[in-house]
């Protein structure tokens, strides 16, 4: 068993030598705060204290750790590695406090303070450290949790852990289930004036057809998806929007039958979660509504959940998933850029800053959008596919997980999304191989 030697255990404290040692490399571990025990351990140990011990491990801390309430940091980043450092002490085994730079940066520490928001009044990624430091395509906390065992293993080469190992999990968000189909009479006749205002005739051909029976609806994507994963051997999360319509939720009315037949029917195979709608993210009650049915739906309790826009907000958005039961939440990531919002490729529990303690929810970020490629990025196919490509080398290199977004509807090769099936069809098999 690992010893470890800190002046004072604080909640902070405890989170992130769980979240290090416990959860990242299965070691098995103890907090001290007594001097003399620890000197007197004849095993493995660490040092994340103040003081100097010699032949043994040390990591200097500093403050962030032992406070309860959170304050603005001043952040100074070096180069170190071919990688990026804060929090830097100049001090033992690592220059830089490894356990206070992986805190800040899994916490999204830096969300907890006025910033500037998107057109949709998201958090945007330029005001993050990783943005503007140049490392937000790194898994940058599994690079420093990964040096950490290495200076733990040259002094204890027979130290006990359990190595992380890379592994792809793809999920998809069901926004609109259907381009034309279940949409009812309302909104056809809607679709239809607004197609012909805009004198878009083969919208108007296509609904026709479509509603007519002649011919698939074209987000009806649904068995292509499947036989794709199934190819890999890939099980992969399904997030289904049960919104009134209106605004940024177009999606089916949660009472259509069709389409609670088409989540009973992913169910059956699959994790189904639900994808809380743009005006959840400030009602709860308008959240647990769509909990709710969603149970009704499946016959149990929903676990799994990703806001739809990705728009949360922090700790608020956590807060409000824990109160209606969600147990894991894969918004984590940005939705108009690819790479590592909180620095982890991996998954960890959420640790509310505002009441300063750690929760059961557990976060599963993801690193790579569809709509952050094509609608954000602006990128072609061929440039989408490589810059993911990258991503997907760089969690490889470090044992992670990496997770992507994809829609039924940008498989549908229409408009905006022609070319993009075969985009996906490259990066699960690069990520699955």
């Amino acid at each position: 068993m690992l010893l470890i030697y800190t002046h004072k255990i604080t909640n902070r404290i405890a989170y992130i030598f769980d979240f290090a040692f416990k959860h990242h490399f299965s070691i098995d571990y103890r907090i001290t705060t007594e001097r003399d025990e620890f000197i007197a351990y004849e095993s493995e140990k660490l040092n994340y204290s103040y003081e100097n011990f010699e032949n043994i491990p040390s990591i200097y801390p500093k403050t962030l750790l032992v406070q309860d309430d959170f304050v603005s940091q001043s952040i100074e980043v070096e180069p170190y590695r071919d990688s990026y450092i804060f929090f830097v002490t100049n001090k033992g085994d690592l220059p830089f406090d490894v356990f206070s730079a992986s805190f800040y940066l899994i916490t999204r520490y830096e969300e907890y303070f006025e910033s500037y928001l998107d057109r949709f009044g998201r958090y945007d990624p330029r005001n993050s450290i990783a943005w503007k430091k140049g490392f937000l395509n790194q898994p940058i906390v599994n690079h420093w949790l990964n040096w950490l065992l290495d200076v733990l293993l040259k002094y204890y080469p027979d130290l006990r852990f359990i190595p992380t190992k890379y592994q792809y999990q793809p999920t998809i968000d069901i926004d609109n289930a259907f381009a034309y189909r279940r949409k009812g009479m309302g909104r056809q006749i809607g679709g239809f004036f607004k197609s012909a205002f805009k004198g878009d005739f083969h919208d108007i051909t296509e609904r026709l057809f479509v509603i007519s029976g002649m011919e698939k609806d074209p987000y009806d994507t649904y068995s292509r998806i499947i036989e794709l994963h199934d190819r890999y051997e890939l099980t992969p999360y399904y997030f289904f929007l049960l919104a009134n319509y209106g605004g940024q939720d177009t999606s089916i009315s949660a009472n259509d039958t069709e389409f609670q037949n088409l989540i009973i029917r992913h169910a059956e195979r699959f994790p189904v979660g639900i994808h809380p709608s743009f005006s959840s993210y400030f009602d709860i009650s308008v959240l647990k509504n769509e909990v709710e049915q969603l149970a009704t739906i499946l016959g149990k309790e929903v676990d799994y959940s990703r806001f739809h826009f990705v728009k949360f907000a922090l700790p608020q958005s956590y807060e409000n998933l824990l109160t209606v039961g969600i147990k894991h939440d894969f918004s984590m990531g940005y939705p108009s850029r690819i790479g590592f919002r909180c620095g982890y490729a991996g998954d960890f529990k959420f640790f509310n800053l505002r009441s300063n303690t750690p929760t059961s929810l557990t976060v599963h970020p993801f690193q790579v959008m569809d709509a952050a490629l094509n609608y954000y990025m602006k990128l072609d196919p061929d440039e989408a596919v490589n810059q993911v490509r990258h991503i997907i080398d760089n969690v490889r290199k470090v044992g992670g997980t990496f997770t992507t977004i994809w829609h039924n509807e940008s498989l549908c090769e229409k408009r905006n999304w022609k070319g993009w099936s075969s985009v996906y069809d490259q990066i699960v098999r690069y990520a699955a191989e």
